[in-house]
């Protein structure tokens, strides 16, 4: 397998993350006689982030699974994007707004382990999420300034035990 982590600051204003997964995996299993499979997955996913005026900001982001065998099963393709925007307030607040499976790409999630030459036919279909919308309003409560550390005694320094040195 490779494996890429690709972090770009295109602009001042546009940041993006991008990775890529490649995978060759093999199965050799048993079901009444042997049987072999091989399979390639390309795996990606990226975020592309957007520093708008008026302290807004910006999100997309996406992922594509070209399909993958897990033992003797064959997963199809899946992919999503989500998508988010969010508003910071002077006083340490923020809004944001965030779509999810935005295409509805990721609702079913399609599955087959299928050995004909030994009778042996699954299939199977889950159904994982629909589009979702998420509002959230965050507040950020206490001082901004970092108070100096102070030197004190606590109960707990009385109670202390230390073991002695030896050499």
């Amino acid at each position: 397998s490779v494996s890429l982590a690709l972090p770009f600051t295109v602009t001042k204003w546009w940041s993006m993350q991008n990775n890529l997964y490649l995978d060759w995996t093999q199965f050799n299993g048993f079901y009444e006689h042997p049987e072999k499979k091989e399979n390639t997955n390309l795996f990606f996913n990226g975020a592309q982030n957007f520093t708008l005026p008026k302290n807004y900001s910006l999100s997309v982001s996406g992922y594509y699974s070209s399909g993958f065998a897990w033992g003797n099963y064959v997963f199809k393709s899946v992919g999503s994007i989500d998508a988010g925007v969010q508003k910071k307030f002077k006083n340490r607040s923020s809004l944001s707004l965030n779509i999810t499976n935005i295409v509805s790409s990721f609702n079913v999630m399609r599955m087959s382990g299928d050995l004909p030459s030994q009778d042996l036919i699954i299939r199977n279909k889950n159904t994982n999420s629909h589009t979702g919308v998420n509002l959230s309003f965050t507040h950020n409560f206490g001082s901004d300034k970092v108070l100096q550390k102070r030197e004190r005694t606590t109960g707990d320094d009385q109670h202390t035990f230390h073991l002695p040195q030896t050499g």
